[in-house]
């Protein structure tokens, strides 16, 4: 798998050598000669867990407390199987006329689906207690399943490839909470070690290109994940990735989404002059109403009536 150290330089990376050009891209350049500054964004894509399949040793050693109590033995191994789930979202973007470090931000709201299982196999012992039932060469269970609905705020760097091709970084903080959120744990009662979390706040980095399909329109394609998570449980016994990372199910995991954003530009208006006519009724004459009464042409009986009596 591609390792999120690579994403994270290719991020940095990216900021340094877009600010070589300091001119606006040339595709938002032309867009915002016709165009508004302003664009909707339709967002689609999938979204999981950096290491959702890898699987993870947990060994709490059978021992006597301080206090004179026992502590559970729990040794095995714990296998997680990340399926991607879907994204959708609905946002606005704003490009900037004279860009210095940004050119473009982008506030989007997101809904997706997660979904997470987990399968133990070793031993535990059930409560803190030499006289508790003891399980050896146990295999468990568990799974999670949420809609995680969220939004984020991104400010934007282009990097010129051609006209119409760019590479785009990102840099942006999000809020994310789970609805309908649903844990099912195995019945045999391995000592479950907290609640999964509900809400996160993190630092968000993007890495992606994008296309001027046609004057206003564009697509874009990037790669988000969490630089730090903000609300994290440290003292956590199976905290183990980090501060990017936050407790769902038995592990904490780093989330990432792959998104395809369309982004559709507004146009502006034409002013009312001879380039942009009104198609009205009025506009299709020639002369106005008050016009067509001035010096109006007198008939010329006498000249016909001559006429008549010359042919004869």
């Amino acid at each position: 798998m591609f390792r999120i150290r690579n994403i994270i330089a290719l991020f940095i990376a990216s900021v340094f050598l877009a600010q070589l050009a300091k001119a606006q891209h040339p595709s938002f350049e032309s867009t915002l000669k016709t165009h508004k500054p302003w664009a909707l964004t339709f967002s689609g894509g999938v979204n999981g867990f950096f290491k959702g399949n890898e699987a993870w040793d947990v060994n709490v050693p059978f021992a006597v407390t301080s206090q004179g109590q026992q502590t559970s033995l729990i040794e095995g191994t714990w296998t997680p199987n990340n399926k991607l789930g879907w994204m959708a979202g609905l946002g606005c973007q704003y490009v900037i006329d004279d860009p210095i470090l940004i050119d473009r931000l982008s506030f989007n709201f997101i809904g997706a689906k997660r979904n997470m299982s987990e399968n133990f196999y070793g031993s535990f012992r059930e409560e803190a207690d030499t006289n508790a039932n003891f399980y050896a060469d146990t295999t468990l269970a568990v799974s999670r399943h949420a809609i995680n609905i969220g939004a984020s705020l991104t400010a934007y760097n282009s990097l010129t490839i051609s006209p119409d091709l760019f590479i785009e970084s990102g840099l942006g903080i999000s809020y994310k909470r789970d609805f309908f959120a649903q844990t099912i744990l195995d019945t045999t009662g391995y000592p479950f070690q907290g609640e999964p979390q509900i809400h996160t706040l993190s630092l968000e980095a993007t890495i992606g290109v994008g296309v001027m399909i046609w004057k206003g329109r564009f697509l874009r394609m990037h790669l988000t994940t969490d630089l730090l998570q903000f609300i994290k449980d440290e003292n956590h016994v199976n905290s183990r990735n980090g501060a990017s990372t936050f407790l769902w199910t038995m592990q904490d995991y780093r989330p990432y989404r792959i998104v395809l954003n369309y982004d559709l530009f507004l146009r502006v208006k034409g002013k009312k002059n001879c380039a942009n006519p009104k198609h009205t009724e009025e506009a299709k004459e020639l002369f106005s109403s008050e016009m067509r009464g001035y010096r109006k042409a007198k008939k010329n009986n006498k000249k016909k009536k001559k006429r008549r009596k010359d042919i004869y």
